[in-house]
């Protein structure tokens, strides 16, 4: 506790109980004698900083604290784990509300004024919650939750899907044709979009895919383009009519790399699945597999001189 006249440090209060490695306490001010302090594995507890005692307990135990907030009148308390929300009115426990599935709480606040609060979730939604009625008056939410995401639905936050979601997160190529007059980029739902530089105006659309383009270039002086996507699909487009001229079927993961040969009559490609491969441009045919042991490769790269292929992972 410090002093804000002159900033020195008043009192020190050291929890007998409450740890986690590095996990904050979370205090709030109830008025200028009165903190309320929520420690991990510790418990809720109103503590007088004057007379440096503990008031009340109002939690015995805290496990997975993400949050605590006071309204503006001092009167109802908001306190979070990542399961459930604890609500008390003058020290009482009036409510517990319990997250959906697949849903964790993080922070929450209360409005000034009011005894509305906003609840954070890790789905990068916040809902605007009624701490008398308990209801949700209002969800808020984004560009990230609302944006197509080409049925690439893996979770950031869970263990499993953390790894894929950050690659596809960071795929996101912007290409420009070699005369300079297209620019290409995909990841609008299924479709890769592609833009006249000069006007500003979208000029075709390549509609193929069943998940989202994450990678793609153009080739053959502009009037072909290669696109891999999170269907585990290679195809080859028609930039002048936007068709589809040959699709390879090749894998069963997302796509991260597609490059051509400097003959052009090669295609080099990396995919989730730990695997690179080179396949015939004319006909798709599959000329060498590569087994990279369980590690992805994020981008590759034909040598000037063909004989070579460089690839680079995000781990090392």
């Amino acid at each position: 506790v410090y002093n804000t006249q002159n900033f020195e440090l008043n009192k020190e209060i050291k929890p007998a109980e409450g740890w986690c490695g590095g996990c904050g306490t979370r205090i709030a001010f109830k008025n200028n004698d009165l903190i309320y302090l929520a420690t991990e594995n510790g418990t809720l507890s109103l503590y007088n900083h004057i007379k440096d005692k503990t008031e009340a307990i109002l939690i015995n135990e805290i496990d997975d604290l993400s949050g605590l907030s006071l309204s503006n009148t001092g009167t109802t308390l908001a306190l979070a784990t990542d399961k459930k929300i604890f609500l008390f009115i003058n020290n009482s426990l009036t409510k517990e509300i319990v997250a959906e599935d697949e849903v964790e709480f993080t922070e929450n606040a209360f409005y000034p004024n009011s005894e509305n609060f906003l609840q954070a979730q890790d789905n990068s939604k916040v809902n605007l919650i009624n701490s008398k009625t308990f209801s949700i008056e209002k969800k808020y939410s984004g560009f990230l939750n609302d944006r197509d995401l080409g049925s690439l639905q893996y979770n950031p936050n869970s263990y499993w899907d953390s790894y894929i979601a950050r690659y596809i997160r960071f795929k996101n190529q912007i290409i420009i044709s070699d005369d300079g007059k297209q620019l290409l980029k995909g990841k609008f739902g299924n479709k890769i979009k592609q833009w006249d530089i000069a006007t500003g105006k979208p000029s075709m659309e390549f509609k193929g895919h069943d998940k989202t383009a994450l990678t793609y270039l153009y080739y053959n002086n502009g009037k072909n383009i290669i696109s891999g996507g999170g269907d585990g699909k290679i195809i080859f487009w028609n930039t002048i009519t936007g068709d589809t001229i040959r699709t390879i079927e090749s894998y069963r993961e997302p796509i991260f790399t597609v490059q051509i040969n400097q003959q052009a009559d090669k295609v080099l490609s990396t995919s989730w699945d730990g695997s690179m491969k080179i396949h015939q441009l004319k006909d798709g045919k599959l000329l060498h597999y590569f087994n990279l042991n369980n590690y992805s490769a994020y981008c590759a790269s034909f040598h000037p001189n063909d004989l070579y292929v460089f690839t680079g992972r995000m781990d090392h």
